[in-house]
């Protein structure tokens, strides 16, 4: 698994696409958040297509999560919510899938034990950061500081003051680099089209938005630094979409393969998800 996790924000992606009762949404796979997230639209179709089978197989486990699971049990499932029982859950989950998938999760039910959600190689990429750099960079005071209520004003002073370090420069760009990520984050097969430096790049969009009050309530950043997503979940795990969601999965359909060979199987789409490219 690539990804365990969607790490685009889902609520840009609602609001912005605006799905009607009329769309037919392709999205791409990943994670299945995302897609699962278009369902709320309740739109026609959603369409996931992925070519990496790992992929595809981690969001039929979601989906069956949704369908056997209560809301309480879905999160401690997949790893949003402590839990020891997992594995029995697991027994309720493996009812709603295919065989050959429900075979496959059977044979890594590890992973399922730690809680999917922490599974993914990009996962275990932030895990690393948090474990062994961000700890000869700041001490667990000054990252829960971080997150504690501020003014923009008061953000700022914090960012520049506290936590823009020479620390924090010099082993932010390392660990991000384009060598680093390629080896433990990202497939190198993604970064070779990459003409931007890396480092550079992340650490300039890093440090804007640690200066603003609204990286506060970031649960993606939340889970990089305190290896969880806290008390803000990502929109297809919260309570109000829950149902929602498991009412409309019989729309969505997943596809091995391009995105550009799923239109020649389902015909037209009115909307699209590309991964970090939102297209109406």
């Amino acid at each position: 698994i690539r990804y365990a996790n969607c790490w685009e924000d889902a609520d840009v992606l609602v609001k912005a696409l605006d799905i009607k009762h009329t769309d037919r949404v392709l999205s791409i796979g990943s994670a299945g958040d995302n897609s699962f997230s278009l369902l709320c639209g309740k739109p026609e179709a959603v369409s996931a297509v992925d070519i990496n089978q790992a992929q595809l197989k981690l969001i039929a486990l979601k989906k069956a999560a949704f369908q056997a699971l209560n809301y309480d049990e879905f999160l401690a499932f997949l790893g949003f919510a402590a839990s020891n029982s997992r594995l029995e859950l697991f027994e309720k989950v493996k009812r709603a899938l295919p065989s050959g998938i429900a075979q496959y999760w059977q044979n890594n039910h590890e992973a399922i034990k730690k809680g999917i959600i922490y599974q993914g190689k990009f996962e275990k990429y932030f895990e690393l950061f948090r474990t062994r750099i961000l700890t000869l960079i700041h001490p667990k005071k000054k990252i829960n500081a971080l997150f504690a209520a501020k003014s923009n004003a008061d953000q700022l002073a914090f960012f520049e003051k506290e936590w823009n370090s020479w620390r924090w420069k010099a082993l932010f760009k390392i660990f991000f680099s384009k060598a680093v990520m390629g080896r433990f984050g990202r497939d190198p097969e993604f970064l070779k089209e990459v003409k931007v430096p890396v480092a550079t790049s992340i650490k300039a969009k890093a440090d804007a938005h640690l200066s603003l009050a609204a990286c506060q309530k970031n649960y993606f950043l939340h889970f990089i630094m305190h290896g969880n997503f806290g008390r803000t979940l990502p929109h297809y795990a919260r309570e109000e979409n829950f149902e929602t969601i498991k009412s409309q999965l019989h729309k969505l359909t997943v596809f091995e393969g391009f995105a550009q060979e799923v239109s020649v199987q389902e015909g037209r789409f009115t909307k699209f998800n590309l991964s970090n490219i939102i297209s109406i």
